[in-house]
């Protein structure tokens, strides 16, 4: 054992010290805790040191909780995975499509993201907000990414709305509807919902992020407890959740309910969604895995599950540059490393695109997904440069190239006629190349724009030749031209949008999570 406990501990190295926040670790094999360390400090004002004790907040892992309460209340007949949800929240607007409670649990109803939302409107993820002021965005919010049952597109509100639900239809708060169907049963006495952030929390660790001269912020959440999360937790109650997994305890006590949350949802066409009840459900080198990941506001949370190895690897961090899913990962691939059936990247022969004779000056250009509006670039040395990402592709053969390294996998698969595929962990985006057009007259997408169901107003300007993008008190952005009246800032997209008599009107914007939303230009701004 100290032979793999000490690769283990190589891993945490970086936090091991008395320097900087950290991780705290539990390795869980055939029903125990083998392993558990804690790397680091958890408040670096007072030197208080991280221990297997420490509370986090465990962000979007908190998600299965969620869906979980759902999967009880439905299995105790107070609602129906099948409902439409506007049977329990009836201010949802009337998409021309019904949305069911099962949808929102799969990530498949096509609500935009409400976190997007609050970024896109200008309000601090650091504030306050009470669920009736993010309920009210996603409220107005008129069209959706997608028709329900469509596509898979991790969304928030789903489980925000899950929560609204849960606490409607019992008519009590969503904090003590988890306790009473889960943490009590559970006797997670060390895990509850940040519902109040002045409530003092014995043993919580703090949440940090990285500054640019290699110190660290205070990044404390201000949020309630709502359904997507956060949750606070540590290693010990973490662990009662994760052999439930093997020995329900919840409801009526039987399998059937563990099965359910952990099977996988599906598109109306027939095909997985990879995603059951708050869980992402995939393989990884030929073992089933079932796992999730957190970050919220300076913490960062893994949970990776081999059920059939009853192996467990828990990462919790209260440093947002950890990645506590590689490392989970890697903690795995020490423990595993002999019961893997499928061979591992560093094992695999990548030909390089020499060896394969590849024309990398045909494929090189940029392409963008029609459907979600994603923009990539592809360069003659196969560099993959992606939501301000330039990533290294190596050619396996003439039509396909991949990235593998560690937890990341990407896949690109050449077409015929300039189209590709971009295979992102298992999902295709087909992407067609762009006809790269000169940009003329900059000062034409000069002016203020409006988007009423954010209730903001965002400025373009123009300042020798570059365009730049205001919106509230943020500080002004450099737009990146990638084509006429095609811009782009890191992970967002502007499209200007031309009227009648070819002048602007407006601009559609793409935000990961929100697939299109429209800011109407302002007629003082012609």
């Amino acid at each position: 054992m100290t032979q793999l406990t000490d690769k283990v501990d190589t891993l945490f190295s970086t936090w091991d010290t008395i320097e900087t926040p950290g991780c705290v670790l539990a390795v869980i094999q055939d029903g125990s805790i083998s392993y558990q360390k804690s790397y680091g400090m958890a408040d670096l004002e007072r030197e208080v040191p991280l221990s297997t004790k420490s509370v986090f907040d465990i962000a979007s892992v908190g998600k299965q909780f969620t869906a979980m309460l759902i999967a009880l209340l439905a299995q105790e007949g107070s609602l129906s995975l099948d409902d439409d949800v506007r049977i329990h929240i009836p201010e949802l607007p009337d998409y021309n499509h019904i949305i069911t409670i099962r949808n929102l649990i799969h990530h498949t109803s096509g609500l935009l993201d409400y976190t997007t939302l609050m970024e896109l409107a200008t309000m601090p993820l650091e504030n306050r907000y009470f669920e009736d002021a993010l309920l009210a965005l996603i409220t107005r919010q008129k069209t959706l990414n997608f028709p329900p049952g469509t596509k898979y597109l991790y969304s928030n509100s789903g489980y925000f709305l899950l929560g609204v639900i849960s606490q409607r239809v019992k008519g009590q708060s969503f904090t003590s509807l988890l306790r009473q169907y889960i943490l009590e049963p559970l006797e997670m006495n060390h895990t509850d919902f940040n519902d109040d952030f002045r409530r003092v929390v014995k043993n919580r660790a703090i949440g940090y992020s990285p500054t640019e001269n290699k110190s660290f912020n205070t990044n404390l959440s201000f949020c309630g407890g709502y359904g997507d999360g956060p949750l606070l937790s540590n290693i010990e109650d973490l662990y009662r959740w994760d052999q439930n997994f093997y020995a329900n305890r919840l409801g009526d006590g039987s399998q059937t309910l563990i099965d359910q949350v952990l099977t996988p949802g599906k598109l109306n066409n027939g095909e997985s969604t990879g995603y059951g009840f708050g869980l992402a459900v995939s393989e990884h080198r030929g073992l089933y895995t079932v796992r999730h990941s957190g970050g919220w506001a300076g913490y960062v949370s893994h949970i990776m599950r081999f059920p059939n190895q009853r192996f467990t690897v828990i990462v919790l961090s209260n440093l947002t540059s950890v990645r506590p899913n590689e490392i989970a990962l890697q903690v795995a691939e020490i423990y595993l490393a002999d019961q893997f059936t499928d061979r591992g990247p560093k094992e695999r022969s990548q030909p390089t695109a020499d060896a394969i004779q590849l024309e990398t000056a045909s494929i090189a250009g940029v392409y963008r997904s029609q459907e979600q509006g994603d923009v990539l670039e592809l360069t003659t040395d196969l560099k993959l440069i992606l939501h301000g990402m330039t990533l290294q592709l190596a050619a396996l053969s003439t039509t396909h190239l991949i990235l593998e390294d560690k937890q990341l996998t990407i896949e690109v698969k050449l077409h015929e006629a300039g189209e590709l595929s971009l295979v992102l962990h298992g999902t295709p985006i087909r992407c067609k190349r762009m006809d790269i057009q000169p940009v003329g007259d900059v000062q034409e997408y000069v002016g203020n724009y409006t988007a009423a169901s954010l209730g903001v107003i965002y400025h373009i300007d123009v300042k020798d030749e570059q365009v730049f993008l205001k919106r509230g008190f943020a500080p002004q952005e450099t737009l990146k031209l990638v084509t006429k009246d095609l811009f782009s800032i890191d992970h967002l997209l502007v499209e200007f949008k031309r009227g009648d008599n070819n002048d602007i009107t407006s601009f559609d914007l793409w935000a990961g999570r929100v697939e299109q939303i429209q800011f109407t230009r302002l007629t003082d701004s012609v």
